[in-house]
């Protein structure tokens, strides 16, 4: 497999990033068929092995083994989850290479023309791996379902779009 274009820093670097954001942190662990269950933590230090975290009592499954750590999606780490005195030892193995976009935020919509031929040149070697041509963005959008349609006049309408509404006892901010 080809090497992310992105840069990989050492896991250290991108945790001191990552305390420093204030962002939400969340442990996903694998259960025993590989699926990730994810959990908020209530919260964490930064420690020599990794990350030492506090989590919610009664989590229904156990927080042990395979697992990564993302700070709001920006940052992520992966290693082994392990128990000790009431927290969750989060034993880091790595940090993922990071997107330019989870670096500098304006390149969400506006990417350098070194991100876009990277991304490009990833998308075309994933194509190829899999025996698949590249995706074609058609000139004309195609008709809007019905239920684009009805989600359209919603809008439109200045009704809440989620349902809420003070009406129905809902908060709506």
């Amino acid at each position: 497999m080809q090497p992310s274009a992105w840069p990989v820093r050492p896991w250290q670097v991108v945790a001191k990033d990552a305390v420093e954001s204030g962002a939400a942190t969340h442990l996903s662990v694998l259960d025993a068929d590989g699926y990730p269950l994810p959990m908020r933590a209530h919260s964490f230090e930064l420690v020599h092995e990794g990350f030492r975290l506090m989590m919610p009592k009664g989590t229904p499954w156990k927080l042990e083994g395979k697992a990564s750590l993302t700070f709001a999606g920006f940052r992520t780490f992966v290693g082994e989850a392990v128990p000790v005195n009431g927290a969750i030892l989060l034993r880091v193995e790595r940090s993922l290479p990071q997107h330019p976009s989870t670096l500098d935020t304006k390149q969400v919509l506006q990417p350098s023309a070194d991100t876009l031929a990277k991304a490009r040149a990833r998308l075309e070697y994933e194509a190829q791996r899999r025996g698949q041509s590249l995706p074609v963005i058609p000139v004309d959008p195609p008709p809007r379902t019905r239920i684009a349609m009805i989600r359209q006049a919603r809008i439109e309408s200045a009704s809440p779009i989620t349902g809420l509404s003070k009406e129905h006892g809902n908060r709506t901010t």
